[in-house]
């Protein structure tokens, strides 16, 4: 059961985050924490295959960004840069009202899926600087389909429209199960009614719906400098990049001390759509490099 909190200023910028403690009888002795970022028109349930496995070994948090779910509205800048901060300062104003964050000494990693990845990049840059006020610096960085990491062809999705008023909840669920097999998963047989589900609430909810970016290259800007272990996911048909490879040398090329995985039979969605493979893969790299 989560427990739910809302950091920041009432309304705008606010930012509600969902704690999961860990299973502490199953994890035993020091366990870390792992912050949860979402990708764009998302919110916390984009991880929603993904949390039961990491509380056996974490304090699982997810955050709603600012813009989506059921946070405030977006920062009046809403670059990576600004909401990387905003991020920054509702993590340091949790940590101090959560007693099972006050109380942590064990590792703390940020994730980050998609335009989230971004996010997590530029909310760990802040929270590495020497006055950031953390009372822990950043043990790792999960990233699982990132943007930000170099232009892009131009891509042209064929996508169906879905309305609240003109559509029947069958027809949505429909456009949206469309939606989700062009942009998330590699095959359709993947796309469950949870997927679409989760979908249509978070399509819903979205109130910021772009720009995201003003440079293509922004999580490439954010990890510059950075030596910390970095762990890459894609999905080998991941319909943002039809060539992977490309994305992780680009990444490599700033974090020499990446491991990537790129998982044959996954779209976008990658740690949705092969949530076993990927959680186990994620729960090895968390016990290699935590102390």
């Amino acid at each position: 059961m989560a427990t739910t909190l809302v950091t920041g200023r009432d309304g705008d910028e606010s930012i509600a985050w969902r704690v999961w403690e860990c299973d502490k009888q199953r994890a035993g002795g020091i366990h870390p924490v792992i912050v949860l970022l979402h990708g764009s028109f998302g919110s916390w349930t984009h991880w929603l295959r993904n949390i039961p496995a990491l509380m056996t070994m974490c304090t699982v948090v997810a955050a709603d960004v600012p813009g989506f779910g059921d946070s405030g509205a977006a920062p009046m800048r809403r670059m990576p840069p600004d909401i990387g901060r905003v991020l920054c300062d509702g993590w340091l104003e949790l940590q101090d009202r959560v007693p099972a964050l006050a109380a942590h000494d064990g590792p703390l990693f940020l994730a980050g899926f998609s335009l989230g990845g971004i996010y997590a990049g530029w909310m760990l840059r802040y929270l590495m600087r020497p006055d950031s006020g953390s009372k822990r610096r950043p043990a790792g960085l999960l990233l699982c389909g990132p943007g930000g990491l170099g232009h892009r062809a131009n891509l042209d999705f064929v996508l169906r429209p879905v309305s609240q008023r003109n559509q029947t909840a069958s027809g949505r669920a429909a456009a949206h199960r469309h939606n989700l097999e062009v942009l998330m998963f590699a095959l359709a047989e993947n796309i469950d009614d949870l997927a679409v589900s989760i979908q249509e609430g978070n399509v819903a909810s979205a109130r910021f719906r772009g720009p995201f970016v003003e440079h293509p290259s922004s999580l490439l800007e954010a990890l510059e400098g950075m030596r910390l272990p970095l762990l890459g996911v894609w999905g080998r048909h991941d319909a943002f990049d039809a060539d992977v490879r490309t994305r992780i040398q680009a990444l490599a090329n700033v974090a020499p001390q990446m491991e990537s995985i790129v998982v044959p039979d996954a779209g976008h969605w990658v740690m949705y759509e092969c949530a076993d493979y990927v959680n186990a893969k994620i729960l090895n790299w968390i016990s290699r490099i935590s102390p």
